[in-house]
């Protein structure tokens, strides 16, 4: 690799994108292995609505669980960042406009998971405090939960036509994008199919590591190949 496309700063978002899709892939399995006690899913949500009663050493581990999540979060959301610039900077030289709305949707994808974040930071402190969180926050939480996933999946759904040019992998990436999404909405609305949105992050970033990995070690000329 020549010493212009090293120092190239596209170049350079590109691999740092590689990076943080590969620590986003990685991450999510990592949180799929943060054990809650009593069969509980995340956030826990009987236990922080009140419905529900822990015993003080099952309390520990749902608090210590919830904290480890938000510190794994918090790296994913990184590794989201870093990922989406990345794959802003791949596809700008071919498609600024919808480059600039792909960078856009995602973003606010990992802005509002943040917010959803704060919103179950919130009633788990009141948990802690023996204070009652206001009923509306669950309406909140899952209004916010729905925005973060629907936000990245029409950021993908922008970026599937522009990736189909990048070769075998791009047009991977572009049926993730794509395909994929109504899959990956349903899994909001339906529990029987929850796991599946998320499964759909874990494929996204994974497609977003190796693409962006490859093209990161090429010159600009060389992006949007056919075929």
């Amino acid at each position: 690799m020549n010493t212009s496309v090293q120092r190239d700063p596209s170049i350079s978002a590109i691999r740092y994108g590689a990076f943080g899709a590969a620590i986003a892939s990685l991450t999510l399995v990592g949180i799929a292995f943060v054990p809650l006690p009593a069969g509980l899913e995340y956030p826990g949500l009987p236990v922080l609505a009140g419905i529900r009663a822990l015993s003080p050493e099952d309390l520990k581990t749902f608090l210590n669980g919830i904290r480890g999540l938000f510190a794994l979060d918090g790296v994913f959301l990184l590794g989201w960042i870093s990922a989406w610039t990345g794959l802003y900077e791949l596809i700008r030289s071919s498609d600024p406009s919808r480059a600039y709305l792909v960078l856009l949707f995602g973003l606010a994808g990992a802005l509002t998971d943040f917010g959803e974040n704060g919103i179950i930071l919130g009633a788990l402190n009141s948990l802690v405090s023996g204070a009652a969180a206001p009923g509306y926050w669950i309406v909140q939480w899952k209004e916010i939960q729905h925005l973060s996933y629907w936000l990245p999946f029409a950021g993908a759904m922008l970026a599937a036509g522009p990736l189909w040019g990048y070769g075998l992998g791009g047009r991977i990436a572009s049926l993730v994008g794509s395909i994929l999404i109504p899959v990956a909405g349903a899994g909001l609305y339906f529990p029987a199919l929850s796991l599946v949105s998320n499964l759909w992050f874990l494929i996204w970033f994974a497609c977003l590591a190796g693409l962006l990995w490859f093209y990161s070690g090429k010159g600009l000329g060389s992006y949007a190949r056919k075929g």
